[in-house]
Parts: structure tokens; sequence; C-alpha cells
């Protein structure tokens, strides 16, 4: 089953568990605040130029490689390790695979 999930599939069936544990089975519930701590995020100017920064200097897969680099602490020794930490801590894994950076506009 788990080998057929996309990453994204993955990772909402574990946040489903982990709202499961936390909201009994009021699925409906978890639901809801799960999609409220997400809904509307707004990153500050500085956290969307840090993150653009990282996504320049790790192309393509930059969000695989800043989930992995949070998951093993290795965000410490990036340039701007205390705001990819904050990040990490506000929002957390889950909000990052669902992100998309903006266009950029000329």
């Amino acid at each position: 089953m788990f080998e057929k999930m996309s990453n994204t599939e993955l990772r909402a069936y574990i946040d489903g568990c982990h709202a499961n544990k936390e909201y009994g089975s009021d699925f409906e519930a978890a639901c809801r605040v799960f999609n409220d701590r997400h809904r509307g995020v707004a990153l500050t100017p500085e956290q969307l130029a840090v993150l653009q920064r990282y996504a320049d200097k790790h192309g393509r897969s930059w969000k695989r490689k800043l989930s992995s680099a949070w998951t093993s602490g290795a965000d410490e020794r990036e340039p701007d390790a205390c705001y990819l930490r904050k990040i990490r801590n506000t929002l957390g894994p889950a909000w990052l695979i669902a992100y998309r950076m903006p266009a950029v506009t000329a």
C-alpha cells in the first residue's frame, strides 16, 4: 500500500494518523485543525528570501533536501540556519510539502 503512495499522499496519511491520535475518531475535527494551521500562512519577506536562497543553492529538489536537513539537524550548518529552523518550528514539515514558491515577477 505505502509503496504506491506519493510523498504527498504518504505525508497526508502520517499527518492523519497523528491527528487521529490527538482527536480520536473525530476525523473531521482533525482535518479542520490541520487545514486551519496551514490556511493563509504568509511568510515574512525575510523568510521568503531565506527559502529562495536555499532553493537557488540546492536546485530542483530543494524541498526534499530541506526536509532531510530538518530531520537530521544538518540545517544548522546552513548560512541562514536560525531562520530555517524558525520556519520549521513555526510551520512544520507538512507545510513545506504543500508550499509552492511564488513566481518571480520582473
